[in-house]
């Protein structure tokens, strides 16, 4: 694991025990700016519902593309709404092109905390139908708290529930992280539409690529090695899986992603390509295109499910039933019990023999 990820994890750890040692301070805070007064109505008629704010500010990749199956079903259940999304960062919006939705990107940071503030002002002048909070955040919850609506909207949470008039309590919960959401509307609702929307010239591109990568090889394997913490599958599996599959499939030709804004060695295989560019939509496109993309959990794999790209998940500490593959052309490989590379190559290889009819 390079010093970079290291780091980085060292302050995912910082940021766990600071929100520990805050709680009561946080608590307070949303006492303050709560007191709403809880709404009786338990349904929103289309046809009284005009404008939609949805929260999620999320930094993560793999975060923001299992909002994907909730915008889905929003837009169908209020088609004549306008729909407007916050979310942190400016390339996040790649990830909803061509849904229709109005984007804010909220900066959340201190760095850009102007921007953020101004954004606050110029939306405080709105008053919305609903604002949704899909998924627990305490950003979020301070921004429903400070923003007008006629409905807010969340699942219940013992320090937040001041700030929204429907707090949703539901038991049963859906399995999967991506559609845990759609329990706001119906308890029962555990599956939803969990794919990119590409527009004509995009499908184009994803079959121009598929033609050009088959010109010169049987199959093209993409993979990932960018995980973070104890997610991270190390060099040496990744190298004796590649060895293992082509000592069987010798016409393969991997191709590596790599992190844009990490500065990552490609892993040492000879005749390896690498792929790094900062568009969602372009990584999409490529990861599309590939026979198999191969990743532990990380936002990488779930982009590509989403795109609906042939997938194979490696999942080594997280539970593949909550956030793994859920396309058509996933699969999950559930290895918290141990990693056998022979056994994901022997997987790999009955993958692409069964799948062979993909290659253009």
């Amino acid at each position: 694991m390079g010093r970079w990820i290291r780091f980085k994890n060292f302050l995912r750890q910082c940021d766990k025990t600071r929100r520990r040692s805050t709680r009561r301070f946080e608590i307070l805070i949303y006492w303050l700016l709560g007191h709403i007064n809880p709404a009786t109505e338990l349904q929103w008629p289309p046809s009284e519902i005009h404008s939609i704010l949805v929260l999620r500010n999320n930094k993560r990749l793999g975060n923001i593309t299992f909002l994907i199956p909730f915008l889905h079903d929003l837009i169908q259940r209020y088609p004549k709404a306008q729909i407007e999304l916050i979310i942190p960062l400016p390339w996040q919006q790649q990830i909803i092109d061509h849904f229709g939705i109005e984007v804010h990107i909220s900066q959340i940071s201190f760095r850009h905390l102007w921007k953020t503030l101004r954004l606050i002002y110029q939306l405080k002048h709105r008053t919305y139908d609903m604002i949704i909070m899909p998924f627990s955040s305490s950003t979020d919850a301070i921004l429903a708290a400070l923003l007008r609506s006629r409905y807010k909207i969340a699942f219940y949470h013992p320090y937040r529930h001041f700030i929204f008039n429907h707090n949703i309590e539901t038991q049963q919960r859906a399995l999967h992280s991506a559609y845990s959401a759609l329990a706001l509307w119906d308890k029962n609702l555990l599956k939803g539409n969990y794919r990119l929307k590409f527009s004509p010239t995009e499908q184009q591109r994803i079959q121009k690529l598929q033609c050009q990568l088959h010109s010169t090889h049987q199959y093209r394997i993409g993979f990932f090695r960018g995980a973070r913490g104890e997610k991270v599958i190390s060099d040496p599996t990744w190298k004796l899986l590649i060895e293992h599959v082509n000592q069987k499939i010798p016409t393969i030709q991997w191709i590596e992603i790599l992190h844009p804004g990490e500065k990552t060695a490609p892993l040492a295989v000879k005749g390896l390509q690498t792929i790094k560019t900062y568009c969602i939509r372009e990584l999409a496109m490529q990861m599309a295109a590939f026979d198999l993309f191969i990743s532990g959990d990380t936002g990488p794999l779930h982009l590509a499910d989403a795109a609906d790209a042939f997938c194979l998940g490696l999942f080594t500490q997280t539970d593949p039933c909550i956030y793994g593959c859920i396309g058509e052309h996933g699969f999950n490989l559930d290895l918290r019990q141990g990693i056998d590379e022979q056994r994901i190559s022997q997987i790999v290889i009955s993958w692409l023999t069964l799948h062979s009819h993909h290659v253009a």
